[in-house]
């Protein structure tokens, strides 16, 4: 038995060690088993909520389970759960008796067991890789790093077009193919609303579309599972809007008015989206645009109503003054 790493999975390894040096830490390992092959791809940091402590360390799950979902998504074959990591102190490389239960969990998951592997700094990096079978046997295997070595078809990411045509199908079958429905709000208005809204949403700086690299699969991949919310919501709003893919951002735009037009692109170098909006780019989070709209729909419900108009409305003075004297003849 084998265990291999891809670069970006083994310097994750690496980089949740450097910045938790003072305590232990640890991740999960996503992949696929091939035989006696065992291709790590992906390894998920623990999460903001795990406990780190010197000689004690336990993973914010909520967190993994999330995370490793949203991120088995993005490839063509969707990961699955390998096993995971952690750090001891020193150079302590067998499991204690807390990690024992743990690996016996993670060993019944599959009929294959599972990889547990030890990081000790003694004072070099050391990673020290175990195959767990249930009920609870332990065998050190080697492991090696590389792309070169994990076969193309575990590397490959989700296919771009599949993914848009996956969301152009849910949009459709969210507006039906009957009768046209009327829009319950005009994507102008929609517009207007996150105009209003801008002061509230946190500014990139220093960034414009020129400088912004090509669009990769996996940024299509991030930018779509980050604006489903929306899109779907736009959809079920039956806003008259087209997605499509540009060289640098991917574009809502509306139907009716060309020209507007909404813009989502990655922001470099990290996990989340931006939205440009007037030539300016602001920070995105999923339904974002939905909640504007909600909340603006909840403060209308709220306005007092005069003579069964809104103060939304402008009401023409000759018509109040009517009323108030039919008011008072009666």
């Amino acid at each position: 038995m084998q265990v291999i790493f891809s670069q970006r999975a083994f310097v994750s390894v690496l980089a949740e060690t450097a910045e938790k040096i003072q305590t232990e830490t640890g991740g999960i390992f996503l992949g696929y088993r091939n035989g006696e092959s065992w291709y790590i791809v992906e390894a998920i940091d623990p999460g903001p909520k795990s406990t780190f402590q010197v000689a004690y360390f336990e993973y914010d799950t909520k967190y993994v389970n999330h995370l490793s979902l949203k991120i088995a998504r993005l490839y063509n074959k969707p990961l699955e759960l390998l096993g995971l990591w952690h750090r001891h102190p020193g150079s302590f490389d067998q499991f204690s008796g807390t990690d024992d239960g743990t690996n016996a969990q993670y060993a019944s998951l599959n009929a294959n067991g599972a990889i547990s592997a030890l990081v000790n700094i003694d004072p070099e990096f050391r990673l020290t890789v175990f195959h767990v079978t249930a009920p609870l046997s332990y065998r050190r295997v080697p492991y090696r790093v590389g792309d070169d070595l994990i076969p193309e078809q575990f590397r490959k990411l989700c296919d771009t077009q599949r993914l848009l045509d996956y969301t152009s199908a849910k949009t459709s079958s969210i507006w039906g193919t009957g009768k046209p429905q009327k829009p319950k709000y005009k994507y102008d208005v929609m517009l207007n609303e996150i105009i209003k809204n801008l002061d509230l949403i946190e500014i990139t700086n220093n960034i414009n579309e020129e400088t912004l690299p090509d669009l990769t699969d996996e940024d299509i991949a991030l930018i779509l599972e980050q604006t489903e919310k929306d899109l779907e919501y736009f959809g079920e709003c039956y806003m008259d809007f087209k997605v499509s893919l540009q060289e640098k951002v991917l574009q809502a735009q509306n139907q009716d008015n060309p020209r507007q037009i909404l813009q989502f692109a990655r922001v470099p170098g990290d996990t989340v989206c931006m939205f440009k909006f007037a030539e300016r780019f602001y920070y995105y989070k999923s339904g974002l645009f939905k909640g504007i709209i909600e909340d603006a729909i909840e403060s209308m419900k709220k306005i007092p109503k005069i003579f069964g108009f809104t103060r939304h409305f402008v009401i023409d003075k000759e018509f109040v003054e009517c009323c108030l004297k039919k008011i008072k003849n009666n």
